[in-house]
């Protein structure tokens, strides 16, 4: 099945077995994250910016350069990222981030675009 147009959130799937005698359930995170951002102060797409992760209870959002540096770190609130470290302008390229949500760790690169 495809669901279109999902709010962020946690979902419980549930799945029948071919006989329709078992249920399986899991529990299934929708989080909608940016693939770049392009600071050029256009008013597109000018911040890393993760939509509704101030909704759940716990989160951490880590962003990490090539080398492993960590360039931000938030907790428990919004979480945007304007392109820059301690207040330097950060070069194009792909930056990796680390997102822990109510204990789901998700984990993956934006692309900076100047």
């Amino acid at each position: 099945n495809t669901f279109n147009d999902l709010e962020i959130g946690s979902y419980i799937i549930y799945v029948k077995d071919s006989d329709c005698d078992r249920v399986v359930t899991a529990q299934h995170f929708h989080f909608d994250i940016p693939k770049f951002f392009t600071p050029n102060n256009d008013g597109a797409n000018d911040i890393f910016y993760l939509s509704g992760i101030e909704n759940f209870n716990t989160s951490q959002v880590a962003i990490f350069d090539r080398y492993g540096k960590l360039l931000k770190l938030s907790s428990n609130g919004p979480f945007e990222w304007d392109g820059t470290y301690s207040n330097q302008i950060m070069p194009s390229g792909d930056y990796w981030y680390r997102i822990l949500i109510d204990g789901q760790k998700i984990t993956g690169h934006i692309t900076l675009k100047r």
